[in-house]
């Protein structure tokens, strides 16, 4: 079984205006693989561009991936994200 691991990044929050007090949150990447073979991160998508896409991975979670989906992202280049894991 494979599955996929997307990447995430440290955003830094205000919690008030007035002591300016600081959180840092892990905030996922999603993955978009578009019907030209390409893909793109990014942290908010748009309806638009999920309906754009032929394939789409939201973040934050692990998604177990078909064959079909395997090569599509090793296509677009996110191979480096696909984990092997026996059950």
């Amino acid at each position: 079984m494979f599955l996929l691991e997307l990447p995430h990044t440290l955003v830094t929050y205000a919690t008030d205006r007035l002591f300016g007090r600081m959180i840092r949150v892990k905030t996922p990447f999603s993955l978009l693989i578009m019907k030209d073979g390409s893909g793109i991160f990014t942290q908010n998508p748009k309806q638009s561009d999920l309906n754009d896409s032929e394939m789409s991975f939201l973040g934050g979670h692990y998604e177990e991936l078909s064959e079909e989906q395997v090569t599509a992202i090793t296509n677009a280049g996110y191979g480096e994200y696909i984990k092997e894991w026996d059950v």
